[in-house]
C-alpha cells in the first residue's frame, strides 16, 4: 500500500492533504466541506 505512507502523514498538513487528494475522489469531499466551512 502505497498511498499514505508513515513519512506522509510525518510531513506538514498541506502535503498531506495534497496526497489525499491525488489519492481519489475523497480528497474531493474533503475540499468540498472545507470550502463550505470557510464560507
Amino acid at each position: 500500500m502505497n498511498i499514505i505512507s508513515p513519512k506522509e502523514w510525518d510531513q506538514r498538513p498541506p502535503g498531506m492533504i495534497r496526497s489525499i487528494l491525488g489519492v481519489s475522489g475523497v480528497g474531493v469531499l474533503f475540499a468540498l466541506i472545507v470550502f463550505l466551512g470557510i464560507n
